[in-house]
């Protein structure tokens, strides 16, 4: 058992070093390995193994995320997985069935109110905070003192009603289902027994922050595993925004290990980060005022002021263009970072329109891509015997190959001739 704690200003830095401590652990005969990341960047992990450490590859290396380790391990233990839809209407019954115990919450069972009350039970989850935490810090709230109660206000019958309802939850799910949630529990409990999960080395990056479930995962997989290493992005060098950095769990981690007499490592990696980067990195979410004196190139950092949110794009997309026309740039170059999700329906317009080739992040289902659509839609056209209307959604399906001119003209021709064989 041993603790690499591998802390580098950036995420990058961070990244090589996990990868020199794989070659080492790879040279062990036999050694097995476990990169845990999360969802979105496990693709990009396994593309950067490849290419860095394993360039013809290795069946001895899986890139996973929590939830997918977690259904690994369960094997065929594995009970149906609740989708989020699908735990929202259990918590609905749920609350329809303690709707006599509830007081502030009574008689509230629209789905909305499920939805939002999920989104907290699953936050109190993850954070490792139970129905019994709840109820102790409410039974610990003195009646006699009223200026605690005034402050408490409604707060304590909601906690109550909340404590109710996240108690009646989890006895449900238990019984026949699995959720996300559920799943990590179970690894947290039992992990000390899947084999294939003891005898690897594990590596951990790519995290800002780990809940408390996944902090308490950690600790099982560094008391059982041969070793675990850590990725930290930190930086408390002076910066003003050193309270953004995740010092405090890295600290738990340290003295966990310190209880249980497990040998530490602490591996310092630094990137040296180049103007105007450096500032953005130092001081972008910091109190304290930032002072940049730029270089030669003054217009290295420049602020718009426009309107709304389409000018904003439009404004974005008009200098990629500039960009990549006049100074020989890639688009695979440029990088776009906006606030929120709200701006992604724009993007997708705009650049579109502009014919800017982009690659949003999100999260899709399979069935939503172009070729999966393209194959339903074929089984759509056959089982419907050629309805004109499920022929004229499949031709405007890029897999089809119909230039915009022949969709137009085809359509025209079967709205025409009524042409519907169904």
């Amino acid at each position: 058992m041993k603790f690499n704690c591998v802390i580098s200003n950036t995420t990058i830095g961070g990244q090589n070093k996990i990868f020199q401590l794989l070659r080492a652990n790879s040279k062990e005969e036999g050694a097995r390995h476990i990169f845990i990341v999360p969802d979105r960047f496990s693709l990009s992990i396994e593309k950067s193994i490849c290419e860095e450490v394993f360039p013809d590859g290795s069946f001895f290396v899986d890139v996973v995320s929590f939830t997918r380790l977690a259904k690994k391990a369960l094997g065929s233990k594995n009970k149906k997985c609740l989708s989020k839809e699908g735990t929202v209407l259990l918590l609905n019954r749920v609350i329809k069935e303690v709707n006599s115990k509830l007081n502030y919450y009574k008689n509230v069972r629209s789905l909305a109110f499920s939805r939002e009350m999920f989104a907290s039970i699953a936050s109190l989850r993850s954070s490792n905070v139970s129905v019994d935490d709840i109820n102790k810090f409410l039974d610990g709230v003195n009646s006699d003192d009223t200026e605690t109660v005034q402050r408490m206000g409604i707060t304590k019958d909601k906690l109550r009603d909340i404590a109710i309802i996240y108690d009646s939850y989890n006895k449900s799910i238990r019984e026949k289902y699995f959720d996300t949630i559920t799943r990590i529990d179970w690894l947290n409990e039992n992990l000390y027994s899947v084999d294939f999960i003891r005898n690897s080395h594990i590596y951990v990056m790519g995290f800002n922050i780990f809940s408390g479930q996944q902090l308490s995962v950690i600790k099982q997989l560094i008391a059982n595993c041969p070793s675990v290493s850590v990725s930290f992005c930190i930086d408390d060098n002076g910066s003003s925004n050193s309270e953004c950095f995740n010092v405090r769990q890295k600290e738990i981690l340290i003295e966990y290990c310190r209880e249980k007499s497990i040998p530490i490592e602490k591996i310092d990696s630094v990137v040296e980060i180049k103007p105007p980067f450096d500032v953005l990195h130092k001081d972008m979410f910091g109190f304290a005022k930032a002072d940049y004196k730029g270089v030669k190139n003054k217009e290295e950092v420049r602020i718009y002021g426009v309107e709304h949110g389409f000018a904003e794009v439009k404004a974005v997309a008009k200098e990629i263009a500039y960009l990549v026309y006049n100074k020989g740039c890639r688009y695979r170059d440029i990088a776009v970072v906006n606030s929120g999700e709200n701006y992604l329906p724009i993007i997708k317009s705009i650049f579109s329109r502009c014919d800017i080739p982009y690659f949003i992040d999100e999260k899709y289902y399979v069935k939503r891509g172009f070729l999966a659509r393209y194959i339903l839609g074929i089984a759509s056209v056959v089982e419907e015997n050629y309805a004109q209307n499920t022929v004229l959604k499949l031709i405007r399906n890029p897999y089809f190959d119909f230039s915009r001119n022949e969709i137009q003209l085809f359509e025209n021709y079967c709205i025409k001739y009524n042409v519907n064989y169904n």
